[in-house]
């Protein structure tokens, strides 16, 4: 894996690890709310008979969104310099 990684060029491992780190927040944030309950969301995934695959396509929307945001936010804090 490290020889892969530094063979990417620099802007993709750029990208890859604010994408990874939004989605690694993304993923806390939604075990967070499956745990404390919040408005109910751990007990209608538990009594769902599909809960398995409703939490896989909550995880997938928190996945493409907060990874999103993270590139975002690694992109919009790169510094600005005018060549």
């Amino acid at each position: 894996m490290g020889r892969i990684w530094s063979r990417l060029p620099r802007l993709v491992r750029f990208m890859l690890v604010h994408a990874a780190t939004g989605i690694a927040v993304g993923w806390t944030l939604m075990l967070a709310a499956i745990r404390l309950d919040i408005q109910g969301l751990g007990r209608l995934l538990e009594s769902s008979p599909d809960g398995g695959l409703a939490t896989a396509i909550l995880a997938a929307a928190f996945a493409i969104t907060f990874g999103s945001v993270g590139i975002g936010v690694g992109v919009m804090s790169l510094p600005w310099r005018r060549e």
